[in-house]
């Protein structure tokens, strides 16, 4: 999980976006609309939820994790986190 959140945000200038809970990606995609430079990283139980999230965008890469642990991403790796519906 670590190697999927340094690729979608390590290598690439700019802002980066964590959505914890991001479900098809319909909010990170809006913060993504706002920011042109920003990557994004989908977080969500549902690997369907995540896959949909992904495809929806070149610039969003996706981690199938349950909120309700610790995160599988390290520190300081998101400049923002939205957490729109997720506990």
């Amino acid at each position: 999980a670590a190697g999927v959140a340094s690729r979608a945000t390590g290598s690439r200038p700019g802002t980066r976006i964590l959505d914890a809970g991001a479900g098809t990606g319909y909010y990170l995609r809006a913060a993504l609309a706002a920011v042109p430079s920003a990557a994004g990283l989908a977080l969500d139980l549902s690997p369907q939820a995540v896959a949909r999230a992904v495809r929806s965008s070149g610039r969003v890469d996706g981690v199938v994790a349950d909120t309700w642990r610790p995160l599988p991403v390290r520190s300081s790796i998101a400049d923002a986190v939205l957490d729109v519906f997720a506990p």
